[in-house]
């Protein structure tokens, strides 16, 4: 019985079409796109929802693509975790690019225990035009979350996408000075590496770089960034040069103060 859910979700997963959430999080983008297993804050519930409870609290997340000569892309969410529980609400377009990619994600979050947690984001296409606002949209799909933390400094993702998207799998070593981050995301059988560093330069700076290759949308690039956080408040740059080339500024505001 379970072997049979676990075949049905994998071959679910390998549907095609959006395959990672590219440039959302400048954090992130610093880092060649890798952060399926990088916990924290409203961010993640584009990443991989199960992260959400990790940041204890209200935290609210926005980015800002500062060249906008090719399209533009300003994602925002808000994350709400009590107790063991964590909600989500995020949004993302990029208007110019063809049929304006326009989703809405509500999510929710449950940590099993202090080594495990457990997500899904449902995510609804919204259509363009439209002379409303869409809460939902005309099609929807979701995206599955897991996080297992081996250790306090060891953590491990796997997305499931059941209905569009790829299925992601990676891990992140969080060090005092140093945090690493390696994704392989799979649409059908092929795997994309996504792998990315953060050095952690004291005073909340922290300097970043990574890079990725075989992406199905993205070809081969590489990205670097730079960020600063005071454990309420974190300001981040990425710039990320692949198929195109891109700069972002992104911000996120928590009311718990974290380590990230």
């Amino acid at each position: 019985m379970e072997g049979g859910l676990i075949l049905a979700l994998l071959l679910l997963s390998l549907s095609p079409a959006e395959p990672i959430p590219h440039h959302v999080g400048a954090r992130r983008g610093g880092m060649g796109n890798a952060g399926v297993a990088a916990v924290g804050g409203a961010e993640s519930l584009f990443w991989n929802p199960a992260a959400i409870p990790a940041s204890p609290g209200v935290s609210l997340f926005g980015q800002m693509k500062l060249n906008r000569s090719d399209f533009g892309f300003d994602p925002k969410g808000i994350a709400f975790t009590w107790r063991r529980i964590g909600l989500g609400w995020g949004n993302k377009i990029a208007v110019g690019l063809k049929g304006t990619p326009d989703y809405n994600y509500y999510a929710a979050a449950l940590k099993l225990s202090w080594r495990a947690g457990i997500g899904i984001a449902l995510k609804f296409k919204r259509r363009h035009p439209c002379h409303y606002y869409q809460f939902f949209g005309e099609r929807t799909y979701a995206d599955l979350g897991i996080i297992f933390f081996p250790s306090e400094r060891l953590s491990f993702g796997i997305v499931l996408p059941l209905g569009e998207g790829a299925a992601i799998a990676g891990g992140a070593l969080s060090l005092p000075s140093l945090l690493t981050a390696f994704d392989l995301a799979f649409k059908g059988l092929s795997p994309s590496p996504h792998v990315g560093v953060e050095l952690r330069l004291g005073r909340g700076f922290r300097l970043r770089a990574g890079g990725w290759a075989f992406d199905p949308s993205e070809g081969e690039g590489i990205s670097i960034g730079a960020g600063f956080s005071n454990g309420h408040i974190s300001i981040d740059y990425a710039f990320l040069r692949g198929e195109t080339s891109a700069h972002y500024i992104s911000a996120e505001l928590r009311s718990t103060a974290q380590p990230f």
